[in-house]
């Protein structure tokens, strides 16, 4: 391999690894890390001596301590039995804003395989990972703790179960506000498959066009306050869903361009859990997916300000002074404003494309409103 480092905090910023190769750690291995730090590295084509058992980590090995990754990008690393992207072992590992795509394990752990320890994962996105043979082409994770939040999983492929996420006898688990959309896997848990003695949360996530939903069994917790559509026929298997769960098209942006913001309208706005440790930043409810949640990167636009009636010409005219918002796309008014929350599409009155900001419309007395929205939300 490139690097091998016994103890101590190393640190590894805006490197690329390409091509390397070993049994162990083509690009990097740690042992018993203090607190070794990566951040803004690039990690491709890494490869493991041949893709049998007893070789793990394509592209970074860990074999106990702490490790943390910010902004790392792993692509078509391979040729290893588990953990293309990264093999841990009894470690602490932290993911913020990981890219992974195109890794390829031959049995379990496409991109990352945890055995013991804890794996913490925010704001990352998985996608067209595969485990050959095994589970958890984006995650497998055995024996430790597992909290993800924020993240999205598509078009990862596993063999077995868990085309996103592959978690067995599992600690504390948490998922939170994440997309599976695309997934697959040979038992109908192409999202995920969760099995374990610890306490689980799973809610606000989007479970999506998957060749299954999630399977599995937790001792406490159930699938609360998430979407699930057009999953083959399967949405749960082994889980009975809970309070707020919903079975319905979450209308993405456009996921075939991997944009999964909610349009307008999405049954999936303010329908997460309402308590408050989920509220959005600009604090409404909990929105279903990956931008929900107080993590979220994105947050509802600025509304319209001093909206009125007047009458130029001598045509009612409603008008409104301008959103701030950048990327403004149009401004929607809606009628019954009060009373009929949440907004829907039945109480659309006008739609007005920015940046105008006056609508001809006669006075009829109710609650108007005009909402601000953003051409990727």
């Amino acid at each position: 391999g490139s690097v091998q480092v016994l103890g101590g905090s190393p640190k590894f910023v805006n490197n690329t690894f390409s091509g390397s190769r070993a049994t162990w750690g083509g690009a990097v291995a740690l042992f018993d890390p203090v607190a070794a730090e990566f951040s803004g590295n690039v990690f491709d084509g890494s490869t493991c001596v041949n893709p049998a058992d007893g070789n793990f980590g394509a592209a970074v090995y860990i074999d106990g301590g702490a490790v943390s990754f910010d902004g790392d990008v792993f692509t078509a690393n391979g040729s290893t039995w588990r953990g293309a992207g990264l093999y841990g072992m009894n470690a602490t590992v932290a993911m913020t804003g990981v890219m992974a795509s195109g890794n390829t394990s031959q049995n379990d752990g496409g991109m990352v395989y945890l055995d013991g320890g804890g794996l913490t994962v925010a704001a990352s996105r998985f996608d067209a990972n595969t485990a050959t043979t095994g589970s958890g082409a984006g995650l497998s994770v055995s024996n430790a703790t597992l909290d993800v939040r924020n993240s999205e999983f598509t078009g990862n492929t596993a063999g077995v179960a868990g085309g996103g996420v592959r978690l067995q006898g599992a600690g504390t688990t948490v998922v939170e506000n994440c997309v599976f959309h695309g997934n697959s896997d040979g038992s109908s848990m192409g999202a995920a498959f969760l099995l374990g003695d610890g306490p689980m949360t799973f809610r606000n996530n989007a479970v999506t066009s998957n060749s299954g939903g999630v399977g599995g069994s937790m001792t406490t917790g159930s699938l609360t306050y998430s979407t699930f559509w057009d999953n083959g026929g399967t949405d749960y298997t082994g889980f009975t869903p809970g309070t707020g769960v919903i079975q319905a098209d979450p209308l993405y942006k456009d996921p075939a361009a991997g944009l999964f913001g909610l349009l307008v309208h999405s049954p999936c706005i303010d329908a997460g859990d309402a308590d408050g440790s989920c509220t959005d930043p600009d604090g409404t409810v909990n929105d279903m997916g990956c931008l929900g949640g107080p993590a979220a990167m994105t947050v509802a636009p600025e509304p319209p300000s001093n909206v009125r009636f007047e009458s130029p010409g001598g045509v009612s005219t409603l008008m409104w002074d301008a959103s701030t918002a950048g990327d403004l796309d149009r401004y929607v008014v809606y009628k019954d404003a009060v009373a009929s929350l949440p907004l829907g599409a039945a109480q659309v009155v006008a739609e007005v494309s920015g940046p105008a900001t006056s609508v001809a419309l006669e006075q009829t007395g109710g609650d108007l409103r005009v909402d601000a929205v953003q051409s990727l939300h």
